[in-house]
């Protein structure tokens, strides 16, 4: 599944760049892991993500992990511990970017 998000409510342009992104992950099958794309503008190839769930997230759906997959490009992925699909609705994110270069 994707989605496009972007850094917003954050502070931008320094070593650490954080705020929040909404995120739609869709119907993910039953006891399955499924990897949402999302787009985050000024992420780059190389930068390291924290992302944290919403406490709203739907029963049965577990956070598993992010990470940078490209520039402008974040992946996220979601386990489902059901025995049927559970579709998971937009919500809100936490982010948080460590840029790993420093341009001037």
């Amino acid at each position: 599944m994707d989605s496009k998000a972007r850094i917003y409510d954050g502070i931008r342009g320094g070593l650490l760049e954080f705020g929040t992104v909404d995120i739609e992950p869709g119907g993910v099958a039953a006891d399955a892991k499924e990897d949402t794309t999302v787009e985050v503008d000024g992420v780059e190839t190389g930068d390291v993500v924290f992302m944290t769930a919403p406490s709203d997230l739907e029963d049965d759906l577990v956070f598993i992990g992010a990470k940078v997959t490209g520039d402008d490009e974040v992946t996220v992925s979601i386990k489902n511990l059901a025995s049927s699909e559970t579709t998971g609705a937009e919500k809100t994110w936490g982010i948080v970017v460590l840029k790993t270069s420093n341009e001037d």
